[in-house]
């Protein structure tokens, strides 16, 4: 209703969205396309990584983002994984 009356379109202009989708999953497939990923294709593939975290957060982090896990799968297994240690060994 908003888009036909006040944008006076029928559709959506999806042509500027559609192409970047199409750069950055064209950028994915190009990571590690000769073989095993290097150290540049690792860095773009795991992002910032807070390094006032603890080794063992930072490097499951990395492992996390490497499989392609989703940002929540990464906040449930640091939150899990921050209760764990948290907890006194008896």
């Amino acid at each position: 209703m908003y888009r036909d009356l006040i944008l006076e379109t029928e559709e959506p202009l999806l042509s500027d969205v559609i192409r970047k989708l199409g750069q950055l999953a064209e950028q994915e497939r190009s990571l590690g396309a000769e073989g095993a990923p290097d150290t540049r294709d690792i860095r773009k593939l795991v992002g910032q990584i807070d390094s006032s975290e603890s080794l063992v957060i930072q490097q499951m982090r990395r492992e996390l983002r490497m499989q392609g896990k989703a940002l929540e799968t990464e906040r449930a297994y640091v939150v899990h994984r921050s209760c764990q240690t948290s907890v006194p060994l008896a």
